[in-house]
């Protein structure tokens, strides 16, 4: 969106790209978008007691013992509580079970930030099946699973005009502000299809295949209005997609942070959970919080109630990142604030919902389903987004279309 007083575009909330997000990096390598992206081997981890962590693999340990060194010399636990991370973690890696009964309070207490940004929902409230999947991926994929890739320019200029750029140049067209309205289905010697497409503005197009790539609560908008199979509408069961927000507090101050160097941090010990330095104005700083319809009051989730986030955010800050000189501290002060949420970025992967999210396929031969909210195991992320693309296609180019490819596959065959 355009930020009027700044005389910028600001992204509603930061992206961080871990590098076990395969899929996903493999796609920027094909656009041509990786020079957009700064890539970091560790994660930086700062609290309000001043305190430092980098999270980094050791390059001289094999497989999963590569992170060792890091947590044992992480300040934020204690030794007993690194070793029940050290089980914990080890259980996780294993086969999928509940997790209700372990300690899971060194988890909480030092990567909050990644599970609540890649779940956007609290760890009490997500299926163990995601929960460990994060944990799988992290720990457990590859080198460079833990390495981090930051957006140096705003996410439109990357995803909507050099995307868009390059998929032009690859022969794909691109229909912007032309908004589907319903599909209209059609159905010859027993088996329904959809015939075409048609728009508000009344006009229609025909193709051989669909991909709805949209949200869940979008496609239910479009499965009404397009008088779908009433019992396969009710399958998806999309009335159980609880939305997740998050929100991003934009911070504009009278002087830079002490961020050391580093363009981003983990923080603990406050309300938010990531701080990225920004370009495009001086001093420009964004703090994101996921999973913030469970974590902010009714009413910092409103206008009226945004100055007193801003509030404990600045606190946060000046307590995380003291301003030093002379042995006074002198704390930078907000020069200009605004604070975006997003009410349904993702879904909360919950229990009820995580394992029985819907296939790719429809009871329409030629319609597809695509979205973060389809099954392939990953929680509401980029990654699972560009999988389930990936999963849709090699459905479309195998024809393997059955009623056992229609059911969903449980979360933990999916996390692969």
């Amino acid at each position: 969106m355009y930020e009027p007083k700044s005389g910028q575009w600001i992204d509603n909330g930061q992206h961080l790209l871990l590098g076990c997000c395969t899929e996903l990096l493999a796609l920027h390598q094909q656009l041509g978008l990786n020079e957009f992206f700064e890539h970091k081997t560790a994660i930086p981890f700062a609290d309000i007691s001043g305190k430092r962590w980098s999270f980094a693999p050791s390059p001289l340990l094999p497989g999963s013992l590569r992170y060792l060194p890091a947590l044992f010399k992480n300040p934020f636990l204690t030794f007993r509580e690194k070793i029940q991370m050290v089980l914990l973690l080890r259980q996780l890696s294993q086969a999928v079970q509940k997790t209700d009964g372990l300690n899971k309070n060194g988890l909480n207490k030092i990567f909050a930030s990644l599970i609540l940004s890649a779940l956007s929902e609290t760890p009490e409230n997500v299926a163990p099946e995601a929960l460990q999947c994060i944990v799988q991926k992290l720990f457990f994929e590859g080198k460079d699973a833990a390495g981090v890739y930051i957006p140096k320019v705003p996410l439109r200029n990357i995803y909507n005009d050099a995307a868009a750029k390059k998929l032009k140049e690859k022969g794909v067209e691109l229909n912007f502000l032309q908004r589907v309205e319903r599909f209209n289905t059609e159905t010859m010697d027993g088996t329904s299809s959809v015939a075409n497409i048609q728009f508000t503005n009344g006009s229609q197009r025909s193709f051989d295949y669909y991909i709805a790539a949209v949200p869940s609560f979008r496609f239910g908008q479009l499965a009404d209005a397009s008088e779908m199979d009433e019992a396969f509408v009710n399958s998806l069961a999309l009335d159980q997609f609880e939305p997740g927000a998050v929100t991003t507090v934009h911070l504009w101050f009278d002087q830079p942070l002490p961020l050391n160097g580093q363009s981003f941090f983990a923080l603990l010990g406050g309300p938010g959970q990531f701080i990225f330095e920004e370009a495009g104005s001086p001093f420009y700083y964004t703090v994101v919080i996921s999973a913030s319809h469970r974590l902010l009051s009714d009413n910092e989730l409103t206008a009226k109630g945004a100055l007193p986030l801003v509030e404990r955010v600045t606190e946060q800050l000046r307590r995380t990142f003291p301003q030093k000189s002379g042995g006074q501290i002198l704390p930078a002060n907000v020069k200009h604030y605004r604070v975006t949420t997003y009410f349904d970025a993702v879904f909360s992967p919950s229990p009820a919902v995580y394992a029985h999210r819907p296939s790719a396929a429809t009871p329409y031969s030629n319609l597809f389903l695509a979205g973060d909210w389809i099954q392939t195991g990953f929680p509401s992320t980029m990654e699972g987004a560009v999988r389930s693309g990936l999963n849709a296609v090699e459905q479309i180019q195998t024809g393997t279309v059955t009623d056992s490819t229609r059911r969903s596959t449980t979360a933990s065959t999916a996390c692969r």
